[in-house]
């Protein structure tokens, strides 16, 4: 029997070549779909966990007072060096987040402001000047630096209220401007020292973020950190906790939709060509009845030869998608602007690196061969129920 179809496969190679086409096309396009959603899915992790750590410590109900640029919900800088003492913490960055106006020579405007650290993620998106490197530096993002007309080394007033209410303003020069897209090109930055001075939060921030040597480890840092920290009245969460939480239910929904239509589509292009090769040896088929096959035999006969083709069709689109894949997790595929805004207030970046996994491979190729043996069986049980004379002449 598997000699039989495996020389019968070679009988007709201009239906073996196309069926193994179809069969590689649609295993290679969903090992490469299933890359490029994986990395869709880290791109925005990975920009995600930049803007807000892998996990976040805040006061409690943090989430509402944030809204208001409440800077009197605040928490202790100390809290860092008990943080950095738990096993694969790598890094604490201390923030503060508050609401103020900028003036410039002929213009205002209303902005979020940033008290960060040296290693900010935000000296990364700066497009002209440079980043903060001294007290009394200021960065701003492009929205107002277009609206009021900003240049380097411009001198501009931030105007806010402290943590006990009273207003204060300082000023600062421009050293650079930045890009983040989306709605925080509406904020400026200045250093911690700044922020806690212009906001008299001395020793003080309003989030502290934390960063494990592995992205893995956030869920085991987040509990050992609710462990040390249950009597510092704080509140700890992941990043896929918080305000892209919501987000993130999105995106899993969006993902399993987009694995089915891509799982859909390849079956399609599968079933669709191997069907009609099937459907093309209606003659072949009442030939073998003539002489007595049984109808066992030819099923299996006609299976075994999806089963080959599907083996075949499936190893080479392995080899076309897992190219591609690896092809494009090194080089990326430039997204340009199209993403901006896309996830709320963050920016996802503009290059998408593809991100190849096992498991999608051999899930793909094992699908290729059962969608090959499954649309091999169904038109042969259609045809082998037919009298041999319709199968002969129809």
């Amino acid at each position: 029997m598997i000699k039989m179809a495996f020389r019968n496969i070679f009988r007709n190679k201009k239906r073996t070549v196309l069926a193994i086409i179809s069969v590689a096309l649609g295993i290679g396009g969903l090992i490469f779909g299933l890359s490029y959603i994986k990395g869709l899915e880290l791109l925005f992790q990975k920009e995600n966990t930049k803007v807000m750590g892998e996990v976040r410590v805040t006061v409690k109900n943090y989430e509402l007072k944030s809204k208001l640029m409440d800077v009197s919900s605040s928490i202790s800088v100390n809290l860092k060096k008990k943080i950095l003492k738990i096993e694969g913490v790598k890094r604490v960055d201390g923030i503060i987040n508050f609401g103020a106006y900028i003036f410039s020579d002929n213009d205002d405007s209303k902005g979020l402001g940033f008290g960060v650290e040296k290693n900010s993620y935000i000296k990364d998106k700066v497009y002209r000047g440079k980043f903060l490197t001294k007290i009394g530096d200021i960065v701003v993002g492009k929205k107002i630096q277009e609206k009021l007309n900003l240049k380097i080394g411009d001198k501009i007033t931030v105007l806010t209220a402290t943590k006990g209410a009273s207003t204060f303003a300082l000023n600062y020069k421009i050293s650079g401007f930045y890009n983040i897209g989306g709605p925080l090109n509406n904020s400026f930055s200045i250093l911690l020292n700044d922020a806690m001075y212009l906001l008299d939060m001395e020793g003080e921030v309003t989030e502290l973020h934390v960063y494990g040597e592995n992205i893995k480890l956030a869920n085991t840092i987040k509990l050992k950190l609710m462990d040390i920290l249950k009597t510092d009245n704080v509140e700890i969460k992941k990043w896929d906790e918080i305000g892209a939480a919501s987000i993130t239910q999105v995106w899993n929904a969006t993902k399993a939709v987009m694995i089915i239509i891509l799982g859909l589509l390849s079956a399609v292009v599968i079933v669709n060509t191997m069907v009609m090769s099937v459907f093309e040896r209606k003659k072949e088929i009442g030939v073998m009845k003539a002489f007595g096959m049984s109808r066992i035999k030819i099923i299996k006969l006609i299976c075994t030869e999806g089963l080959f083709m599907g083996v075949i069709g499936s190893l080479l689109g392995i080899l076309i998608g897992g190219f591609a894949g690896y092809y494009f997790s090194v080089n990326g595929i430039f997204l340009g602007s199209s993403m901006n805004g896309v996830m709320g207030n963050i920016d996802i970046g503009d290059t998408l690196y593809t991100k190849l996994a096992i498991s999608d491979i051999i899930v793909s190729g094992i699908t290729g061969i059962i969608v090959g043996i499954f649309a091999s069986f169904i038109p042969a049980v259609i045809e082998i129920r037919k009298r041999v004379v319709r199968n002969l002449y129809e």
